[in-house]
């Protein structure tokens, strides 16, 4: 474990990074933002889609995702359901369900 050589007191150091006791240490927000939060959706369907067929339990949590605000995301959704459902003709039932969502 290192050691500083000569501690400094806490009131000394906060004052000298201008910060208070309750400041956090990172200057990060605390909300990310949506921009993050989509971007986060987005690559969380495109991993499912990718896994494929082995992904069939996330059907739903895939379908759920066709109602996303973030138009990306549904976008992905299609993509991922076509991928996990496999290439034997279920892209024409994904576009139904999504047409169907977007259009309520």
């Amino acid at each position: 474990m290192l050691k500083a050589s000569r501690p400094v007191p806490r009131a000394k150091a906060v004052a000298a990074g201008s910060r208070t006791p309750s400041t956090p240490l990172t200057n990060a927000p605390s909300d990310p933002g949506p921009t993050a939060d989509e971007t986060c959706r987005v690559h969380a369907v495109q991993a499912l889609g990718r896994i494929g067929p082995a992904a069939a339990a996330a059907v739903a949590v895939l379908t759920l995702a066709l109602q996303d605000p973030s138009d990306p995301v549904r976008q992905a959704a299609q993509t991922a359901l076509r991928q996990v459902r496999g290439s034997e003709g279920d892209g024409t039932r994904v576009t139904r369900i999504s047409a169907r969502i977007t259009a309520d």
